[in-house]
């Protein structure tokens, strides 16, 4: 559920005329992973916080483990 405040932000972007995509916290957490995965890097959240409770987008702080590069 969008708050007040958070239909308000959505609104400045939309009369500065911004192209603003809609995802919830969960999906564009999922995008993350995924793409983590694609590229092979390892990572870890230490910091995460949802729409819920920043009422508008996912905030997130990753810690990097590893990498290993992919053969295609």
């Amino acid at each position: 559920m969008i708050t007040r405040n958070g239909w308000k932000k959505i609104q400045e972007v939309t009369d500065r005329r911004e192209h603003a995509l809609v995802w919830d916290s969960a999906n564009f957490r999922d995008l993350l992973v995924r793409g983590f995965d694609v590229i092979v890097l390892t990572m870890q959240p230490v910091f995460e916080r949802f729409g819920e409770t920043t009422e508008i987008e996912y905030f997130g702080i990753w810690e990097f483990e590893y990498f290993k590069l992919k053969s295609f």
